[in-house]
């Protein structure tokens, strides 16, 4: 008994040893790539293209057949190797090695799981040229490597912008192969296979111009007069209607209040030169009010009018029964166009109603003879037009045409200073510019 069970052991152990063995033998063979159908001789060599990843920063792809959650897996930091030249050299070097890394092209491997599992040999593979004693499974391999890659590309993207910046300031017209020049030895191999060095330069170009254009467009916008607002339509076009919030009174007495506030930021506006805190100031002065309160009751009658009058421009001019302006909204709405709001904007040429209406305005000018040489139509000639354009404007059976004189006069003022911009623009005057539509072309032979 006691030799038949020594005799089991010994066969035990020498099995243990023979498994132990042939999983060595199986490690030092290379991995099996073959997609299934493939004979055994398609196997992953250093001359095969492998799958490139999208980003070296990418998580790291786990080849062991473990259950564990890849999400809770720390990565290796790699701060324990050194970045000297000779590090680097040799970093550049096995790199060079994996093109997978880092050349564009096409693989022979088809879906996500395969493309992540040559991802994680060209890693391993990589690790192994830059370390070939290092100790670990393949999971950690690969997590070396990311953490190594990491920390070599962020040493070759300051060298890469540092170069390229000192040759862009010593030639404005620099190339990258100048810039290269003042490189270290192991940037100008990695980029003769990377090819980081024209993108970089272009980009620091790019930076540069944005930079002196936002400078020169900021003085040009300093030497001009700031509107209060923006274009009418970008403020107003698209949004709901707001909630009018005005400490009034109720009932008949907060309207006669509100019309009264009107009135008198109408008279202030035509000594102030528009409707600012000074002339906010005078009428709450006159109605024995705090100018916060006033400004309040102005605010929110503005944006109520403002509104009505983007949704009927939206229109071409054209307002339903429910958004029409009143007699006090057009008040407002015309103090508001004459001294801070825009009428035209560049999108209004790309809508058929809101362009219908633009060609409604100069037919107008025409037919009444609004704009004649060396001298201004009268107010009262502007009114008598704008009659008539209201009754006999473009409509349809829902919408009536609804514009005040005051909002056609600004409409056609800025018309004209958008025919003069686009056609200087044309000329070369201005840098940039749109080029002049028919519209222009028949208010500019007019």
């Amino acid at each position: 008994m006691e030799q038949a069970e020594e005799s089991s052991e010994q066969a035990a152990c020498s099995g243990e040893q023979t498994g132990a063995s042939e999983r060595a033998e199986t490690a030092a063979e290379p991995m099996d790539c073959s997609e299934p159908g493939q004979t055994k001789e398609a196997t992953c060599s250093p001359d095969d293209k492998e799958t490139i990843p999208s980003d070296l920063t990418a998580e790291p792809v786990v080849l062991s057949s473990g259950s564990e959650d890849q999400s809770t897996q720390s990565e290796t930091p790699a701060q324990d190797v050194e970045m000297t030249e000779t590090w680097l050299n040799h970093f550049v070097e096995q790199l060079g090695r994996v093109p997978s890394l880092w050349r564009p092209g096409s693989h022979r491997y088809s879906g996500p799981i395969k493309e992540k599992t040559a991802r994680g040999f060209a890693y391993v593979r990589l690790i192994t040229g830059l370390e070939p004693d290092y100790e670990g499974d393949n999971k950690s391999r690969i997590q070396r490597a990311l953490a190594l890659c990491r920390r070599f590309f962020s040493a070759l993207k300051k060298e890469h912008r540092k170069a390229a910046l000192a040759a862009l300031e010593e030639n404005p017209l620099a190339s990258p192969d100048d810039a290269l020049r003042s490189c270290p030895i192991w940037v100008r191999r990695a980029d003769s296979f990377l090819n980081q060095m024209p993108l970089v330069v272009a980009q620091i170009n790019a930076q540069i111009q944005e930079k002196s254009h936002r400078g020169s467009s900021q003085r040009e916008k300093s030497k001009k007069k700031k509107p209060a607002g923006s274009s009418l339509f970008l403020k107003h076009l698209g949004m709901a209607p707001p909630r009018l919030q005005v400490p009034v009174p109720p009932g008949e007495e907060g309207i006669k209040y509100v019309r009264r506030v009107v009135r008198g930021i109408r008279r202030a506006a035509k000594v102030h030169g528009g409707p600012n805190k000074e002339a906010i100031k005078e009428v709450a002065q006159r109605l024995g009010a705090t100018s916060n309160r006033i400004y309040q009751i102005w605010w929110g009658l503005c944006q109520l009018a403002l509104y009505k009058l983007g949704q009927v421009v939206a229109r071409g001019d054209a307002a339903a029964d429910s958004g029409r302006l009143d007699a006090l909204d057009w008040a407002i709405a015309d103090v508001v166009l004459l001294y801070t709001r825009d009428m035209l904007h560049d999108s209004q040429y790309k809508n058929y109603e809101q362009l219908s209406a633009l060609l409604g305005t100069f037919h107008l000018v025409q037919r009444f003879e609004l704009e004649k040489p060396k001298q201004e139509a009268s107010p009262q000639e502007w009114v008598t037009a704008a009659r008539w354009y209201n009754r006999n404007g473009r409509s349809n059976s829902k919408n009536r045409v609804q514009m005040s004189a005051l909002a056609l006069q600004k409409r056609w003022f800025e018309l004209k200073q958008d025919t003069r911009k686009r056609f200087l623009a044309q000329m070369g005057v201005y840098k940039s510019g749109l080029p002049p539509l028919p519209l222009h072309q028949a208010i500019a032979r007019r």
